[in-house]
């Protein structure tokens, strides 16, 4: 019986101090702890992410629960210059104060049953994109059919 309380009353709790709980969230900035936006969705320790001013010019693709946020209040001055998708029935992901921006594709995807809370968030085509002015690179306008498919 005394070796049972010793067990549950001393181990036991030092047990959890020397070995906090892993799933603890973990705040993490772009940069900063991570070059990338991407980098720091796919690590798992990362739950919330928050962005400095600046434009992001990479899609990002979230798969899990997460919290993706620029400087409070200042959502035009923090850019994703791509394609955000959440994907996943288990996805919740939390945006907030920052714009995304593209035009050769949607810039903004929820797909695969992923719920997305925004607030101030802006989603913008972009005419000055890169691939704007390529609607008919495949030889349309000038009459050559070879690229068609």
């Amino acid at each position: 019986m005394t070796s049972r309380l010793f067990v549950f009353f001393i181990f036991w709790p030092l047990c959890a101090l020397t070995f906090p709980d892993q799933a603890a969230a973990q705040h993490c900035t772009v940069p900063g702890s991570h070059a990338q936006i991407q980098e720091a969705v796919d690590d798992l320790a990362c739950e919330e992410i928050a962005l400095s001013a600046g434009t992001y010019d990479e899609s990002v693709v979230v798969a899990r629960t997460l919290i993706l946020r620029g400087p409070q209040g200042l959502f035009a001055s923090t850019v994703i210059q791509g394609v955000f998708r959440a994907s996943g029935e288990s996805t919740e992901v939390t945006l907030r104060d920052l714009t995304v921006r593209n035009s050769c594709e949607s810039a903004f995807e929820v797909v695969e049953g992923a719920v997305v809370d925004a607030l101030d968030v802006e989603i913008l085509a972009d005419e000055a994109a890169p691939c704007a002015d390529e609607l008919f690179r495949d030889g349309f306008e000038s009459g050559d059919t070879a690229a068609w498919s």
